[in-house]
């Protein structure tokens, strides 16, 4: 398992759960009773608002980056080949399912996200304890999860159009789902720290 490879690499789980960072993603929430977060509301409705080419992209991208992590080691040419196919590919679906989002209506937001949950803008008050189902889409992986949270805070912020900034804890998510935020944030603050190092070593070749 690619996870198993890694493991002394990575940081404690426990502290990977409270990594956050500021990321845009698409975001759709629905607002239910106030404290009926309850196990009925993922299992058997969440994934609704799923569309099947975001569930069957996700599942064939999982599979071939397990297919490129055991053939290392293997001539580099073949997997050079087959990883420049599968790019072309993503590049194809990435599109497609962009439209496909778009289309049911999920917004692009600017979210404080970690494992444990997110703060997001709202044009709407929404009451602490309040149930929320979510759907987020991870850009650039597109990778979609469905989960249950529960409102902690909604403070006024400064955006007009949005004036309410709602913290929410997940309540009822799935382990490999949560696995898969704590990954997209460390290879996001990886990129970030990557982009850093870039600027830096270019203002210095500059002066």
């Amino acid at each position: 398992m690619k996870e198993t490879q890694h493991a002394t690499q990575n940081p404690p789980k426990e502290k990977r759960q409270y990594y956050r960072i500021t990321d845009t993603i698409y975001l759709q929430y629905e607002a239910g009773q106030k404290e009926q977060a309850s196990e009925h509301d993922i299992d058997s409705e969440a994934f609704d608002h799923l569309s099947n080419l975001q569930q069957a992209y996700f599942a064939l991208d999982q599979k071939s980056q397990s297919l490129f992590e055991s053939m290392k080691g293997e001539s580099s040419a073949i997997t050079e080949v087959l990883q420049l196919l599968d790019d072309k590919i993503n590049l194809v679906l990435h599109a497609l399912i962009a439209t496909d989002t778009d289309k049911k209506q999920f917004t692009k937001t600017c979210v404080n996200l970690s494992a444990t949950g997110l703060a997001f803008p709202s044009d709407t008050a929404i009451e602490p304890q309040t149930a929320l189902r979510l759907t987020l889409t991870l850009l650039p992986s597109y990778a979609t999860i469905s989960c249950v949270a529960v409102t902690v805070a909604c403070r006024k912020g400064n955006d007009q159009e949005k004036p309410y900034e709602i913290a929410v804890e997940f309540s009822k998510i799935d382990h490999d789902d949560r696995e898969t935020i704590i990954r997209h944030i460390i290879k996001q603050e990886s990129k970030a720290l990557t982009a850093k190092r870039v600027n830096t070593a270019q203002g210095i070749t500059q002066s």
